[in-house]
């Protein structure tokens, strides 16, 4: 008979331990909060964890294998029907609680705005304000690991994130930052707003 020791316990578990992970970490730790993560892999001491949209019997053992915890911080896209609910279903059972006894956060981004067959510029269905310019948020994290240095030169948190930064423009195939308006996939035109209140922007950047 093979038995498993299930794990203990946490205050919160990060499904998907990335980029956000690299600043929530250091915090969680710095604030004696216990946690657990999660990865596709089960790298750097992470639970191994991939969503599926499925109920078999390989999908519902992952849920059981993951700690309980008080906060479920989802940070991977749930785009599919019902995948959030499914989601927050298959884990509440697999810990044997009502799904009211815990909490869920679901992380979102600008991605829920993707209209099918849109231009990659997005204009008024798209109900955002820019200050007019386009950023990548690869570059910024570059930009700003340079800053977390000289706050803190002991950290390690600046070489997670220029490190994780590296890996996805390998994997993605980026040579450069910022990445172009077609790489980036959506862009807001949001120029409307501006000229119907005669305004401009006047602390453009971040």
């Amino acid at each position: 008979m093979i038995t498993t020791t299930k794990p203990a316990d946490v205050e919160i578990l990060i499904l998907g331990a990335g980029w956000t992970s690299t600043f929530l970490i250091p915090l969680l730790k710095k604030q004696n909060i216990s946690f657990g993560a999660t990865s596709t892999t089960g790298r750097d001491g992470t639970f191994k964890f991939k969503f599926e949209h499925d109920e078999c019997d390989e999908a519902k053992k992952q849920y059981r294998d993951l700690p309980a915890a008080k906060t479920v911080l989802i940070t991977f896209p749930l785009k599919g029907k019902g995948e959030s609910s499914h989601l927050v279903k298959s884990y509440s059972q697999a810990h044997g609680g009502e799904e009211s006894k815990f909490q869920f956060i679901q992380l979102g981004s600008t991605g829920i705005f993707t209209i099918p067959g849109q231009d990659t510029w997005v204009t008024r269905h798209s109900k955002m304000l820019t200050d007019l310019i386009v950023y990548d948020w690869w570059a910024l994290i570059l930009g700003f690991a340079g800053e977390l240095q000289e706050e803190d030169p002991t950290s390690n948190r600046e070489h997670t994130q220029i490190k994780w930064v590296g890996e996805v423009m390998v994997e993605q195939n980026v040579k450069a930052l910022p990445r172009s308006m077609e790489q980036l996939g959506r862009c807001y035109d949001t120029r409307e707003f501006w000229t119907t209140f005669e305004l401009m922007p006047i602390r453009a950047r971040i």
